[in-house]
């Protein structure tokens, strides 16, 4: 229900309302994002497999205890992936951390608000 204005001298307040479309560019949906993201994909599979088959010579890897022989594109790419799942273990651990943080400030909050003062 929209307030009433009493003074009549003074103007309603109107809802603003959407201006229509220009034309010029069509509206971004789920499939257009979806679409997008898998030519993104395609071209990062494309150069990756250029990577893979340019760096086919086998290295010597010693890590700790373990030796062996592998192609350097799969040395790499181990590499990189356990790189990005320790990236990811340590910003879930911080998302984990301001959760907790959040929900005892949020509770502190509540707490705070319903003891009579």
């Amino acid at each position: 229900m929209a307030a009433e204005n009493s003074d009549p001298g003074q103007p309603q307040a109107s809802t603003p309302t959407p201006a229509p479309p220009t034309g010029k560019t069509a509206p971004r949906t789920r499939v257009s994002s979806v679409w997008t993201t898998l030519a993104v994909g395609l071209v990062f599979l494309i150069a990756l497999l250029v990577f893979i088959f340019q760096n086919l010579e086998d290295v010597r890897v010693t890590f700790i205890v373990f030796h062996g022989s592998v192609p350097l594109a799969l040395s790499l790419l181990g590499s990189a992936i356990v790189g990005s799942v320790i990236v990811l273990a340590v910003g879930l651990a911080r998302m984990i951390q301001l959760r907790r943080a959040a929900r005892r400030h949020r509770d502190a909050a509540v707490a705070a608000s319903k003891s009579p003062s």
